[in-house]
């Protein structure tokens, strides 16, 4: 639709700008690779989220086929997105075949800031129509971003805009200016972290200027389907998880004017925001064996970030294969294992568990089939 048209005929609009920063991931581990050749074969054992990628950036990096090179990373202490591949993994390889012995590489927290990508700082604007109903008619999000000389990345600042709120007439823009800086890359949660700010702020902004409760506004703009496809959603519950929060919270004995509470010198402020977080799945495998002892092995290369992807799958196959945790073992975060979806766009345990299940589908199926029996009454 017509953006500059919607805005002119409603009745009440908001247009705003709104900036956020540079950030930096700043995890309390830093980064560090110890790297070991073996002839042409290239062990790493490094902190990494997503090995059979950076097993491949590294093979390229040194000039060797991704066959020859393994990446061991059974734990990671923090990421972020920040943990793909270091250039301290890169240098510790180059490093170690010209020495001939291990070189191990640990960068200092005041190297992380000008040797690890950013995120980006942004310009964003945002404009809403509403009618006197309090219906939003319009929803713009125009978005500028920063890269370095290499590009590679854009911040997709708009991505939870395009999803959270119902608006006949939408408008999303997304522009990269190219700066001499650190590259720009992904970090916690990239595009909806900076991008929700902006438009939650813009949201409370309208509820005001409309004299409607923000919580009411929000619910009363709750799209019945997906905005940008009419697809119908698979799940969602923001209305039941608004009304919930503010059960709890007290949201009823708010004053909609500030400053009317206070705890002695204390002005007590409670306000609200809604968020989203784009549900992803991506290629994952995994090997699951039964042994005639009744003990599972699960076997990939997907990582543990902190989020315990170690117990994740390995109550995935206990419940799916009808064994006790105890009989479960995982091994993890090996490129020598089948390659999985790795740790970042909060899609690990979605995507390699999903993996994991349905090989342990197949293991009751065969089982079953070899039994003449039905799998449903398999346990």
């Amino acid at each position: 639709g017509d953006i500059d048209a919607a805005m002119t005929d409603a009745v009440v609009t908001i247009d705003q700008v709104y900036t956020t920063p540079n950030q930096v991931h700043a995890a309390m581990e830093p980064h560090a690779s110890v790297a070991i050749w073996d002839g042409d074969t290239l062990t790493l054992h490094s902190s990494l989220q997503i090995l059979h990628a950076a097993k491949g950036i590294l093979a390229q990096s040194v000039g060797i086929e991704a066959d020859k090179v393994r990446i061991l990373s059974p734990y990671i202490g923090g990421g972020f997105g920040g943990k793909m591949l270091g250039p301290e993994a890169v240098l510790a390889a180059i490093a170690a075949q010209k020495v001939g012995r291990p070189v191990k590489i640990a960068m200092a927290r005041q190297q992380l800031f000008h040797n690890i990508y950013r995120r980006t700082d942004t310009h964003q604007r945002i404009r809403l129509a509403a009618d006197k109903d309090g219906k939003l008619t319009a929803l713009a999000h125009d978005s500028v971003v920063s890269q370095g000389p290499d590009g590679g990345f854009m911040e997709p600042v708009a991505l939870g805009s395009i999803a959270l709120y119902d608006a006949p007439v939408r408008h999303f823009t997304h522009k990269i200016v190219t700066l001499d800086m650190v590259q720009a890359g992904a970090v916690r949660a990239p595009g909806e972290a900076v991008g929700m700010l902006a438009l939650e702020t813009a949201i409370d902004e309208m509820a005001e200027a409309l004299g409607r409760d923000p919580i009411d506004f929000r619910k009363l703009n709750e799209p019945p389907v997906d905005p940008m496809t009419g697809a119908p959603f698979s799940t969602r519950a923001l209305v039941e998880c608004l009304d919930k929060g503010a059960e709890r919270f007290g949201w009823a004995k708010r004053s909609p004017r500030p400053g009317q509470v206070r705890d002695g010198e204390w002005l007590i402020g409670m306000g609200m925001a809604a968020a989203v977080r784009i549900n992803l799945l991506v290629d994952s495998q995994a090997r699951v064996t039964l042994s005639p002892d009744g003990r599972a092995r699960i076997e990939t290369d997907m990582t543990d970030i902190g989020t315990g992807s170690y117990t994740i799958l390995g109550q995935i196959a206990a419940e799916s294969l009808g064994l006790q945790m105890d009989s479960v073992d995982v091994i993890l975060g090996d490129t020598d294992l089948p390659p999985g979806a790795g740790s970042g766009g909060s899609f690990g345990a979605a995507s390699a568990g999903s993996s994991v299940a349905l090989a342990c589908e197949d293991i009751v199926a065969t089982l079953a089939e070899r039994m003449q029996a039905d799998p449903k009454d398999m346990t």
